[in-house]
């Protein structure tokens, strides 16, 4: 099965790497400046969230 991938641009690093690793339940895989990535488990997807304008970047495949 492929995963979705979701790339969130967002104005707050911190506090939105705080939100989803308590609302997923898991650290991210992958942390570096301005940039963390979260591959839970328990579904298929692939959250990107770096710092920058907000806004939202997604594709399938």
């Amino acid at each position: 099965m492929n995963n979705v991938h979701i790339h969130l641009h967002v104005s707050d690093l911190d506090k939105s790497r705080a939100f989803y690793e308590r609302f997923l339940g898991i650290a991210p895989v992958k942390v570096k400046p301005g940039y963390a990535k979260f591959l839970p488990d328990f579904a298929p997807i692939n959250l990107a969230l770096s710092s920058g304008e907000s806004g939202v970047s997604s594709c399938s495949g």
